[in-house]
């Protein structure tokens, strides 16, 4: 694998984990409940609780990404 490509990969890998901590709050609600929630969000939130999803603090990330970064570090 290039140099280039383990860079892409690598940005790519951040970038959805930087997404997933900024779009958790929102995760299971429809558009319409997001904005009526949230208006547009543009920072980090802490996610409800509710009975579905754990709360979490703002810009944590899920388990999911904890692993793809564990997997990146080694």
């Amino acid at each position: 694998m290039t140099d280039q490509l383990k860079n892409r990969f690598l940005a790519c890998c951040l970038g959805a984990s930087a997404g997933e901590a900024i779009g958790i709050p929102a995760e299971g609600m429809s558009p319409e409940e997001v904005y009526s929630r949230y208006g547009e969000i543009e920072d980090y939130h802490p996610r409800s609780e509710t009975e579905e999803f754990l709360s979490l603090e703002a810009g944590q990330s899920a388990r999911q990404t904890e692993a793809l970064l564990a997997v990146l570090a080694s």
